[in-house]
């Protein structure tokens, strides 16, 4: 997997705003998966869009939310067709990726998030759970990373998979574990 995040000094997102990108590509011997994810946010991590494109064999689909923070609404569409709907929000929403870097920021200052709504497609009910520090080998070294445990509720998945966040100051995720069906998936993020 792969995780990009660039601070504009002045973009789309305003001052300060995040522009994060992530690739995450798990194709196996004769078939394809894989998933990109696009935000854009506010220098607090409020959601401004969220463009998702995936392809899983001969499955492919890409969506984009945009959230208007003012209106306190997210209208997502699909492409390739009409398929549009509208939600509320709070005053600062958080698609997956900016929930992600808000997570980060909030444990470099010492606090793990409350429970609170994402936007992933659908809105998801997350919480999360220190569990415990522990050594995370990665290429060649062993790095010290929280392991958190992020649960999510929505209306028509639920489940959980644990997060590994660097000790680090900016709190660098460097692992997730995802149990599937088929056994655990393990992402390494690369720099």
């Amino acid at each position: 997997a792969t995780l990009r995040a660039t601070h504009a000094a002045d973009s789309a997102s305003g001052p300060g705003g995040v522009d994060v990108e992530l690739t995450v590509d798990a194709s196996i011997p004769g078939f394809q998966i894989v998933d990109k994810y696009h935000s854009v946010e506010t220098a607090g991590y409020c959601s401004l869009r969220l463009d998702k494109s995936y392809s899983h064999g001969s499955r492919k689909a890409e969506e984009t939310t945009n959230f208007d923070l003012s209106q306190r609404t997210a209208t997502r569409a699909t492409a390739h067709s009409d398929g549009k709907s509208d939600v509320t929000t709070p005053s600062c929403p958080h698609d997956i990726l900016a929930f992600l870097f808000f997570v980060r920021s909030e444990l470099a200052q010492g606090r793990l998030p409350q429970q609170q709504p994402v936007f992933f497609g659908a809105v998801y009910d997350v919480r999360l759970q220190f569990r415990d520090t522990e050594p995370v080998k990665l290429t060649g070294r062993s790095v010290d990373a929280d392991k958190i445990t992020v649960s999510y509720r929505g209306p028509a998945s639920n489940g959980a998979f644990d997060m590994f966040l660097a000790k680090d100051a900016a709190r660098t995720p460097v692992l997730f574990r995802v149990p599937l069906s088929i056994g655990v998936f393990s992402a390494e993020l690369t720099k």
